[in-house]
């Protein structure tokens, strides 16, 4: 609710309950999502490198967020959603990575050690990440910067230790799965999850 609260704030009320009767419309129907692996250990060992305009933070909690940052980030997903994320995420121990263009956030990705923040479609080790959740903001899309960002953030995981790296996204998302091939995940499997109760049920379908 408070996702179509900001949605109807930004793009108005016919489009908003067109976006609801979409969303009912494909529960049934749910798409599976591509789940991404990569192995840390083989990374190069060199630095990743950035364009000399970017700049990469990674933040644990609220306190460490510039407030002109926190305002631009707000502006882009609404303050009381983000206000919900960073209070659920930040306590359970999940990092977030702001990278700026030119001094602007410009977009985020959450990573979390050894867990997830919902149940996934399988069980993480102690040496395990996950990232999930990112979204690189409307005036900034198409130039490659998720890619770059997420790249970066797997060496910086590598450097702490780490040795996989997880991530889904769903198979009807076409620009994030383009995004997602620039960088070092690959492909594994194909997934639908259901939750009930206290009970995950998972169902696996053939690689694409």
């Amino acid at each position: 609710m408070i996702r179509f609260k900001h949605y109807y704030r930004r793009k108005g009320l016919i489009n908003t309950i067109h976006r609801i009767f979409q969303k009912i419309k494909d529960l049934p129907f749910r798409k599976p999502e591509i789940l991404f692996f990569v192995d840390l250990a083989k990374l190069e060992n060199k630095e990743r490198t950035i364009p000399n305009n970017f700049r990469i933070e990674c933040l644990k909690s609220e306190d460490e967020i510039f407030r002109d940052d926190l305002i631009v980030i707000f502006e882009n997903i609404g303050e009381e959603i983000m206000r919900y994320f960073m209070e659920e995420r930040f306590s359970q121990g999940a990092l977030l990575w702001v990278v700026k263009v030119d001094g602007t956030p410009a977009g985020y990705i959450w990573s979390i050690e050894r867990r997830t923040i919902r149940p996934h479609y399988f069980p993480l080790t102690a040496d395990d990440v996950h990232l999930f959740d990112n979204l690189i903001f409307e005036k900034f899309r198409g130039r490659s910067i998720n890619s770059v960002l997420i790249n970066y953030v797997l060496t910086e995981l590598k450097r702490d230790g780490l040795v996989r790296a997880f991530i889904e996204t769903n198979i009807t998302n076409t620009p994030e799965i383009r995004s997602l091939e620039k960088t070092n995940f690959k492909e594994f499997g194909l997934a639908r999850k259901c939750h009930v109760g206290e009970r995950n049920f998972v169902i696996w379908s053939k690689v694409r």
